[in-house]
């Protein structure tokens, strides 16, 4: 993402590719006077997505892209695992809040377990994006509380100007 021609991505490929593999935040837009957004990573741990989003959001929101886990390198046994590096990639960046992340398809319900756990430990988060995702009240074993469907529409009513979030809007 940082290397977005052919001839940055080629320069780039004959350096020490660390970029690549990594299990770190890959910055997408490092600059910008907002608190950055962090796009998790989709179901087979691609990011693509969030250089697709850079266009379409304010040129002064940072964007990290959260990659999935490292195969060869890292064993994850749970949710909770993916969490806790998803977690530690944000603050690594980012140490205090709020956060704002979003993920697209299974990486919104990352984005959104990355929401609760941060919430839960006592941080803010002050926007969560989901895109094409599963609603979080179908995965097992869910016992943290969650907002309702009204509660995030009231907050994006309120983010853009409208209020109070209705059905019909």
């Amino acid at each position: 993402f940082a290397y977005p021609t052919l001839y940055e991505l080629a320069a780039r490929l004959q350096g020490s590719g660390d970029w690549y593999g990594t299990n770190r935040a890959i910055p997408i837009r490092e600059t910008g006077s907002e608190r950055p957004l962090f796009v998790s990573h989709d179901a087979v741990g691609i990011v693509f997505y969030g250089q697709i989003l850079r266009p379409h959001l304010d040129a002064e929101i940072p964007i990290y892209a959260l990659p999935g886990p490292l195969n060869d390198t890292e064993e994850l046994g749970s949710m909770d695992d993916l969490v806790t590096r998803l977690v530690r990639m944000i603050t690594e960046v980012q140490p205090e809040g709020p956060y704002r992340v979003a993920g697209w398809s299974a990486g919104g319900v990352f984005a959104y377990a990355v929401a609760e756990r941060l919430v839960t430990t006592g941080r803010a988060v002050e926007f969560l994006g989901l895109l094409d995702s599963a609603s979080p009240d179908t995965l097992p074993d869910r016992s943290l509380p969650r907002a309702g469907p009204f509660d995030v529409l009231d907050l994006l009513a309120r983010d853009s100007g409208m209020t109070p979030a209705t059905p019909e809007a």
